[in-house]
């Protein structure tokens, strides 16, 4: 205390800025005293200097932080290894595009099933239209034969010309050819002589025809509306598959957006605390050899 009330302790200041000198001065009548402070005290302020600045703990924990940071990088990185091998495995974005070409497939189907059904209900109409228009039933004009002699003549005509065909000599096949003439010339005069005519009601032609047409058409367009029920089962069943491929797509980038960033803020942090580790390193070892920022300008005099 008594050494202190003596002791000056001031900076250099050089006009009117402070320079990073540090000026001493010590008065007492006992010149050696003088000589001993003056001498002592650069070593008392190395000492405490490195005293104060070293940071022995500092050492370890950049060490255990780059550790640290180091161990999540690898984990960073193994995530993302194992992503990456997922993705090339069963890509979420092909999975995408195949249910979208699917989904564009079906709905073309199905545009053409409707452009079909519309069709098909048209031809309906027209044909229920026509079928309105035409009589259920015309008049027709039948040929009654009533002569049991006529048709006995015909049955003998069939047997001539079965035997007929049986014959293989010329001249049984002409004499065979000449009863079939006389018989289909006796069946000709019997049916000019027997033959009547009757008029009656019969259904109109035309009409059944047209309900054939129309008949046909109810099974297509029936056939054609179960088509385009399964294609909008379909459909939606597609689009719920877009939609969920769509959304595994957007949580895949995410997720790899995610371990992007864990792997790049892992590998600054392993980088800084490395790079403080190793400048804490360099500093302990300068302290431990003495090498420091703090020199003696000028000695005492």
């Amino acid at each position: 205390q008594r050494l202190g009330q003596d002791l000056v302790v001031e900076p250099v200041v050089a006009g009117r800025n402070v320079t990073n000198l540090i000026a001493i001065r010590y008065s007492s009548p006992d010149r050696d005293q003088v000589v001993r402070v003056l001498s002592k005290l650069p070593e008392a302020y190395l000492e405490k200097h490195l005293e104060m600045n070293r940071r022995p703990a500092a050492l370890g924990y950049f060490r255990s932080q780059a550790e640290s940071f180091e161990q999540r990088l690898q984990e960073a990185e193994q995530q993302l290894e194992e992503f990456e091998k997922r993705q090339s495995s069963v890509s979420t974005e092909a999975y995408r595009r195949q249910a979208g070409q699917k989904l564009a497939d079906l709905e073309k189907q199905r545009l053409e099933a409707e452009a079909a059904i519309r069709e098909a209900d048209s031809r309906a109409i027209e044909w229920t239209r026509q079928l309105g228009a035409l009589p259920a039933t015309g008049p027709a004009k039948r040929e009654v034969e009533s002569s049991p002699y006529l048709l006995r003549l015909r049955s003998q005509l069939l047997e001539l010309e079965n035997r007929r065909s049986q014959l293989t000599f010329y001249r049984d096949i002409e004499q065979w050819d000449r009863r079939i003439e006389e018989t289909r010339q006796a069946i000709a005069g019997e049916s000019a002589r027997a033959a009547g005519l009757i008029q009656q009601d019969e259904p109109n032609p035309l009409r059944s025809a047209i309900e054939a047409e129309l008949l046909r058409n109810q099974v297509v367009l029936a056939g054609l509306r179960a088509r385009r029920s399964s294609l909008l089962e379909q459909e939606r069943v597609c689009r719920e598959q877009l939609a969920v491929s769509r959304l595994m797509a957007a949580q895949d980038t995410r997720r790899l957006a995610e371990i992007t960033r864990n792997v790049k803020t892992a590998e600054e942090n392993f980088l800084l605390y490395r790079k403080k580790y190793a400048e804490a390193r360099e500093a302990e070892e300068l302290d431990q050899k003495r090498v420091l920022n703090v020199a003696l300008a000028e000695g005492p005099r």
